[in-house]
């Protein structure tokens, strides 16, 4: 027979009571704040009007409103993390094919709702890492380096998966925490 400890029954009953809403994903300007970027001129796509933000964290929120509203997300969020340092081919490798956005844009559709949430946990993961680092370039720089934590592997490459990015935003949990020192 094993007895159960006074503080493990207390955490069950709280976590057996706990409601939805504190499961939620929290959305708090605190959480991706980042700092405002010069904008540049380019466009992913001609046709597109950019998005006006001050950064990432702007456009998870305005994608988490659209989704909420049901809304299917058009090319500027594309935009958005174009003109935030991502290229062509990791936008292509991480969130829609080249072939698919020929055919939407073509057809002037807006991205799909797999595709809107690529785009998001990229640009969600992004913001974290740029306010875990201080620094843009920095963070950047450590998305795309191998990392001994993740095995070898760069977290901007495990960004395919929610799984992946759930690797990686523990990581960089970890480093903003000070558990990798």
């Amino acid at each position: 027979m094993t007895r159960k400890r006074p503080h493990a029954e207390s955490a069950s009953k709280k976590s057996s009571s706990a409601s939805l809403g504190e499961f939620a994903v929290r959305t708090d300007e605190a959480r991706y704040e980042s700092s405002p970027r010069p904008p540049r001129n380019r466009n992913f796509s001609e046709e597109a009007e950019p998005f006006r933000s001050s950064g990432l964290a702007d456009v998870v929120h305005h994608a988490l409103d659209g989704a909420l509203a049901g809304n299917r997300t058009d090319f500027a969020i594309l935009d958005e993390l174009l003109q935030h340092g991502f290229s062509r081919e990791e936008i292509f490798d991480l969130v829609v094919t080249r072939r698919t956005f020929a055919r939407r844009k073509q057809a002037n559709d807006p991205l799909s709702s797999e595709e809107t949430d690529r785009a998001v946990r990229l640009a969600r993961i992004t913001a974290h890492a740029e306010r875990v680092f201080g620094d843009d370039e920095k963070a950047h720089r450590w998305l795309r380096k191998p990392s001994r934590t993740l095995e070898g592997t760069a977290p901007l490459s495990l960004l395919k998966s929610e799984t992946g990015a759930h690797l990686v935003e523990q990581t960089l949990y970890r480093i903003e925490f000070g558990m990798l020192a």
